[in-house]
């Protein structure tokens, strides 16, 4: 009984110090420093803006149908599974999957075409470091993900966030 509450109070310390290790890290902070780098004008500004705005209200549409369809199947599976539907909607999430990799790389290029040539490099040397949090060639996450597990942040393991 005692080595289980000693337990118990290590997760509970490990976890609290995952949560409050980035409280000085702001959401959006890596846009905010890339955007410096940038040096945009108040017109490239905007659009960088505005790009964003419409990619979010999109992606929080999109990922709200997968987390939807993921409800509906779980709920079929616990009550009567259905082969057929349980297949269309895992095709569904898929195509869904796709148009949210689709829609990143629109946003990519949108910006990267009212950028110039000096930003354009900067531009595409911050995404070649970061490695979107996927798989190389080689197998590894790439550097972004090395960063994020020496500072301990698990979640960088998996592709989908």
């Amino acid at each position: 009984m005692k080595k289980l509450f000693v337990f118990l109070i290590l997760v509970s310390v490990s976890v609290m110090g995952f949560t409050f290790q980035n409280q000085d890290d702001p959401p959006g902070r890596m846009r905010m420093q890339l955007m410096e780098k940038l040096n945009l004008n108040p017109d490239q500004l905007e659009k960088f803006k505005n790009f964003h705005y419409e990619h979010e209200k999109e992606m929080i549409d999109l990922q709200s149908e997968i987390e939807k369809n993921d409800l509906e199947i779980r709920k079929m599976m616990s009550e009567s599974p259905d082969k057929d539907a349980l297949i269309k909607l895992s095709n569904k999430n898929n195509e869904l999957r796709g148009t949210i990799q689709n829609s990143r790389i629109n946003l990519w290029f949108n910006i990267y075409e009212f950028l110039n040539a000096d930003q354009r490099v900067i531009w595409t040397q911050h995404f070649a470091q970061m490695g979107h949090g996927r798989r190389f060639g080689d197998g590894s996450f790439g550097p972004m993900h090395k960063r994020m597990m020496d500072r301990g942040d698990r979640r960088a393991m998996t592709d989908e966030r």
